[in-house]
């Protein structure tokens, strides 16, 4: 099998996947804005209109203001610190809830104290950063396309040919004459992105296939061998 059409090959299918992800994730996101913006602007006219008269373009700048801080406020909250949880009881025991034919639903919550109000804010600002999230991420994968678009696969391919011939590692100090210094600096940096090597600190120092990956490379040899 050429290594350098079946890189290609994966370095092409790798792109198209993250250039769809990102322009999936940028619809749902703006999906998501549109909502919270005019939730936004629902909560502030009915809420504050009877008491505050304000005009229809007073509620778009605050609207649009409210979805600006959501963006700064996804980028500083920790991630750990908003999905922990902790609620408290009015009776001390672990916390239930039970649906009631006819009654309706009965809970030991004690929804008043300061932790179960702490947990069900972190709850309402995770459903507001919802939008911001997935605008995130579609940024993150459009700038990952764009650099796997980048990938060289020719040099790509030298560094994995010689890293097939050996099922353990290959040191450094043997792959970098096999190949040349500069060619092994960018050909690792673009196998990383693929999820293809792995490296090795303990000594001597050096770097592998991954199982994954060599197991790829012999699935589409199979393939190859039977067409």
């Amino acid at each position: 099998m050429n290594l350098e059409v079946f890189l290609r090959t994966r370095v092409c299918r790798t792109v198209l996947l993250h250039a769809f992800g990102s322009l999936a994730t940028l619809v749902f996101g703006a999906v998501a804005l549109v909502i919270t913006f005019w939730f936004v602007y629902g909560a502030i006219w009915f809420g504050f209109q009877w008491c505050l008269p304000h005009s229809h373009q007073t509620r778009l700048l605050i609207s649009a203001a409210f979805l600006v801080i959501l963006f700064i406020g996804n980028a500083r909250t920790d991630r750990d610190y908003l999905n922990s949880y902790e609620v408290e009881t009015v009776d001390g025991r672990e916390p239930y809830t039970i649906d009631v034919p006819e009654v309706g639903i009965l809970s030991n919550l004690n929804f008043l104290s300061p932790a179960t109000i702490n947990s069900l804010t972190k709850v309402i600002a995770q459903l507001l950063f919802i939008g911001p999230q997935l605008i995130s991420a579609s940024w993150r994968l459009a700038f990952r396309s764009a650099q796997l678009a980048r990938i060289e696969a020719a040099s790509a391919a030298r560094v994995v040919e010689r890293l097939q011939s050996r099922k353990g590692r290959v040191p450094f100090a043997e792959l970098i004459p096999a190949v040349g210094g500069e060619i092994m600096d960018a050909a690792l940096r673009d196998l990383r992105m693929l999820d293809a090597i792995q490296f090795l600190d303990s000594p001597p120092p050096g770097v592998m296939l991954t199982t994954a990956f060599r197991e790829t490379i012999a699935r589409e040899s199979g393939s190859v061998s039977e067409v």
